[in-house]
């Protein structure tokens, strides 16, 4: 049976989970099912949303989407609602909600809140085991709030799919904004869990955030943090904010040398991952803007690691010792080659035929590294078989981020193992060549150590090119071009 998936560039049922541990072939496996991707999906770059009132049209950034249960909402809305922010103006954000039936063309509904960004919208995971027989489920949103010169993180709550619709906040939701960790700007939330329970007579959410800090008050380095949520949204509702320190380490590792912001939560095959973006101006060399510097890689959970979910990796990885080993970059194929992605957010729905499942997931394509005409959010969704097991090398396995050829012109053709060399190998007089029979266009060279922690990346446009491999240890390393990976040795 096939599984199709929505990617939108700018999710969460919790499984159980057997104490086997996801291996790399297993991970690999899910990259490669991924790259498999030619045509056929639906997609859109600089997904926009169509106002029919006034004929305008607002970008739609940080897309996170929610698959509408109600049969009537259906009948009038289409099956699918999305959350989003607009800035009209520089100082001014909103977060807007539109709706869709085929997930590429979207109606705008209405404006939910001012001074907000970043929304993130989820269903409670455990509705169905307190009101078994009830259709509908109360809803959560949380997102950045702007106060003046500082940003936080705020929780919206909706009783219902028609208040969501409807623009109705829950009468007893208060605002609840919060600064910790001794920063007053943070936000990026993604929501990795939200239950209800009844406590003395009422019903009350407990919820697990992930969100990024800054460690100096906005002129230092977003880290990544963990929110723990209790009794929200009564007015003694807590809130525990903890620094994902290991796993923040470890993204530095992986070449994340600069802030590292938005992630997003999913399960596939029954194994759970979490897509992070992270930029890397530190990597060689450096790249002179930084939204052209922003990157994504897919972190892969051990199945056993329910007693610490959801923390990603904070009961194996260390905060001291480098742990690439469940780390792989994503490198999302477009038309142009564009290849700088943040923002990444993936969501488990019903296909607009009503028929299967698909994830939709959507990336944030930066001008900066935006190809001509793909700058902005991309959506897409895809078919995918079951993934079978590979053995393969770190970072040769792109994710594909490809679109429909009637909308978007001829699809690239990606670069064969015989359409470059690379020589001497190994390497003499620390130089190392690059030859390409034919390049039409632009194409990636990343270099990459046994690991899978990337050294170098560089945008070349010529046939012939060349790497001074004099600042790295001799050794065995990986060199990736097009998505095409060959051991070389210095």
């Amino acid at each position: 049976m096939k599984k199709i998936f929505i990617i939108v560039l700018c999710m969460g049922l919790f499984l159980q989970f057997s104490n086997a541990q996801t291996s790399k072939d297993t991970l690999v496996g899910f990259l490669e099912d991924i790259n498999k991707l030619t045509v056929g999906q639906q997609a859109a770059y600089n997904l926009q949303d169509s106002v029919v009132a006034t004929g305008t049209a607002y970008r739609m950034d940080a897309l996170h989407i929610l698959e509408l249960k109600d049969s009537s909402n259906i009948a009038n809305y289409g099956r699918y609602a999305g959350v989003y922010h607009y800035w009209p103006n520089s100082s001014t954000c909103e977060i807007h909600l539109s709706t869709s039936q085929d997930l590429v063309h979207w109606h705008f509904k209405r404006v939910l809140l001012t001074g907000c960004d970043m929304p993130y919208i989820k269903r409670l995971d455990n509705w169905n085991t307190v009101w078994s027989n009830a259709k509908d489920s109360w809803i959560v949103m949380a997102h950045e709030q702007w106060t003046g010169s500082q940003w936080g993180v705020g929780v919206k709550l909706y009783y219902s799919e028609n208040d969501l619709l409807n623009g109705t906040i829950s009468n007893n939701s208060p605002t609840q904004v919060k600064y910790n960790l001794g920063s007053t700007t943070f936000g990026t939330p993604n929501i990795y869990t939200a239950n209800i329970y009844l406590r003395n007579s009422a019903y009350v959410l407990d919820m697990q955030l992930g969100y990024h800090y800054n460690d100096n008050n906005g002129s230092g380095i977003d880290r990544q943090g963990l929110i723990a949520i209790s009794n929200y949204p009564l007015g003694s509702a807590t809130w525990t904010y903890s620094a994902a320190t290991a796993y923040d380490n470890q993204l530095y590792w992986q070449g994340a040398n600069g802030n590292r912001g938005q992630r997003e939560f999913f399960t596939y095959n029954n194994h759970r991952y979490v897509i992070q973006e992270g930029n890397i101006q530190g990597v060689s060399p450096i790249i002179p803007t930084d939204f052209g510097a922003w990157r994504l890689w897919l972190y892969s959970y051990k199945d056993n690691e329910s007693s610490v979910y959801p923390a990603p990796g904070s009961s194996r990885i260390t905060a001291t010792t480098p742990d690439n080993y469940y780390f792989t970059p994503i490198f999302p194929r477009t038309h142009g080659r564009s290849y700088s992605f943040g923002n990444p957010s993936c969501t488990m729905v019903t296909s607009p035929s009503g028929t299967g499942k698909i994830l939709v997931c959507s990336y944030m394509l930066f001008a900066e590294g935006a190809a001509s005409g793909e700058a902005g959010p991309l959506l897409f969704y895809v078919s995918l078989p079951d993934y079978v097991d590979t053995v393969s090398y770190p970072g040769n396995s792109p994710i594909n981020a490809m679109v429909n050829p009637s909308q978007m012109g001829s699809l690239p053709t990606d670069v064969a193992a015989n359409d470059f060399s690379v020589f001497p190998n190994p390497v003499t007089n620390n130089v190392l060549n690059i030859h390409f029979k034919k390049l039409n266009g632009t194409e990636m060279i990343r270099l990459y150590d046994m690991s899978g922690k990337m050294l170098l990346e560089k945008r070349v446009t010529d046939v012939n090119n060349a790497i001074n491999t004099s600042e790295f240890s001799k050794g065995v390393y990986i060199i990736n071009v097009g998505g095409v990976a060959k051991k070389v040795s210095f």
